[in-house]
């Protein structure tokens, strides 16, 4: 038997049936084989600079130190990679620190749940934020 690659040899079960997983699902299995939450993915298709400088200060006064510049701690809590030259944000990054949201984007939403003691038994109240607010 042949082998037929990663790209051609990859199979998810659903069901009782076996389907050949397409690029979007490789790549899922990836990040999950390295233990990464999507917003910890690094998204290569923006630099840094599509950051909001006012978004990241307002961040690093409430949860940085004097003493560190704003990005030195956005690579510090992993919202950035900087390698040699270049700084991309992660997905999360782009969610939090973008003034304005990338249509890929436009589905995101930050679901708060609120859990009466400390068990997460009772749930108390959720929130959703999507795009458009509340």
């Amino acid at each position: 038997m042949q082998r037929e690659g990663l790209e051609n040899g990859v199979y998810i079960r659903i069901g009782s049936t076996n389907k050949k997983a397409d690029a979007s699902i490789i790549s899922e299995l990836r990040r999950q084989n390295l233990n990464l939450s999507y917003d910890e993915k690094v998204y290569h298709q923006q630099s840094c600079k599509y950051l909001s400088k006012e978004l990241i200060k307002n961040f690093a006064n409430k949860y940085g130190d004097a003493e560190r510049a704003p990005l030195d701690i956005l690579i510090r809590d992993k919202y950035v990679q900087k390698t040699n030259s270049s700084c991309y944000p992660t997905v999360g990054a782009v969610l939090l620190f973008s003034e304005t949201l990338l249509p890929e984007f436009e589905y995101a939403s930050i679901t708060l749940n609120r859990y009466e003691g400390t068990d997460r038994a009772n749930l108390e109240s959720t929130i959703q934020i999507t795009h458009g607010g509340c």
